[in-house]
């Protein structure tokens, strides 16, 4: 069965009984290692339960086809339903998934990690258009799921952000869904959200958690779109390289790109229309970080608007290839960084 994405989150937490597989499959690896785990949970609370989850690589079962079945048949020496985890699951697993869902176990849950199917995947079609099995794609959110999802994270540690902090964070953060866990507890922690004298809801503003993020030393998109915006390519490519190796998925890149060319033409036409670049940028939401205002203001005077638009153009044009089948995503992106630099 195929999960609609307004479907899927509620689908991770309560799975539909009759899908005795699901695949999850997609670039976001945090985002689909978060929903194998929500999943999983609801068969057995332990995923390290040595007795009743099972741990497989795709390449076991394609070896010998008969280990699923024999693995999703045995009988639980504590009792409960099992849970068997497939990992690195690709087309050359269809087969022998094929062959399983033919009587799949009514006791076992089978859950596979896929990597990046398009549509024509054997995998992903056998698990969307069979009724035994489902499919869950894992990409990144939009800007307002990922706020939901920052807001009750917070809300966990008892802290209270406001609307700008959580834009400000939405749009730093995303891209990797354990890099931004891992951040959001760093400005816990930097709250004393731990201290058993905590007292909450402890408020976080947009200066606070910009500080508390641009101070821990992590390459953030700032590096990359200011360093792009000055024309310092080699600077940008160096930004992008390490954003990359963190794991972060081009279109995240891109839409961080995006965001800062429309703050630039959008502060631009106000400064067109007769205001001051120190007028114009005060009204931007969320508000500018204090270490870039001067930067950014330099970059609203070197910017012309024709080009602003061109650029914008530009970085679309990239992303709608990105998510073309064929296209090197990394490359592409490096090419257009490149690009937009000179």
């Amino acid at each position: 069965m195929k999960i609609a994405a307004r479907e899927i989150n509620n689908f991770v937490k309560s799975p539909n009984a009759q899908a005795r597989v699901i695949l999850l499959y997609g670039p976001e690896r945090g985002l689909l290692s978060e929903r194998l785990e929500t999943i999983g949970k609801t068969v057995c609370p332990d995923l390290n339960d040595p007795f009743n989850v099972i741990k497989l690589d795709a390449s076991q079962v394609i070896e010998d086809p008969a280990r699923l079945m024999d693995e999703a048949q045995a009988i639980s020496m504590m009792g409960g339903d099992r849970l068997i985890i497939i990992r690195d699951a690709g087309n050359t697993f269809t087969n022998a998934l094929k062959a399983y869902l033919k009587t799949p176990s009514q006791e076992s849950l089978v859950l596979i990690e896929g990597g990046e199917l398009d549509a024509r995947s054997s995998l992903r079609l056998c698990c969307e258009k069979d009724k035994n099995a489902a499919a869950i794609p894992c990409y990144m959110e939009s800007d307002r799921d990922i706020a939901g999802v920052i807001r009750e994270k917070l809300s966990s540690y008892g802290i209270n952000p406001d609307r700008d902090a959580v834009t400000y964070l939405s749009q730093n953060l995303t891209g990797n869904r354990n890099f931004m866990y891992a951040e959001l507890e760093k400005i816990a922690l930097y709250l004393g959200a731990f201290n058993a004298d905590f007292a909450a809801p402890q408020p976080l503003n947009y200066e606070l958690a910009a500080t508390i993020i641009s101070d821990g030393g992590n390459v953030n998109y700032d590096d990359l779109i200011y360093a792009l915006c000055d024309g310092q390519k080699d600077k940008a490519l160096s930004a992008f390289d390490r954003l990359v190796a963190e794991g972060t998925e081009p279109i995240a890149i891109h839409r961080a790109i995006q965001r800062h060319l429309r703050r630039l033409l959008i502060t631009k036409e106000r400064v067109l229309a007769g205001g001051t670049i120190f007028e114009a940028t005060k009204k931007l939401k969320p508000p500018l970080f204090f270490k870039v205002q001067d930067q950014f203001s330099r970059q609203v005077q070197n910017w012309s608007k024709p080009r602003l638009v061109q650029a914008i153009g530009r970085i679309n044009d990239v992303e709608a290839k990105c998510k073309t089948t064929g296209y090197n995503n990394i490359t592409l992106t490096a090419q257009t960084i490149l690009a937009l630099a000179k």
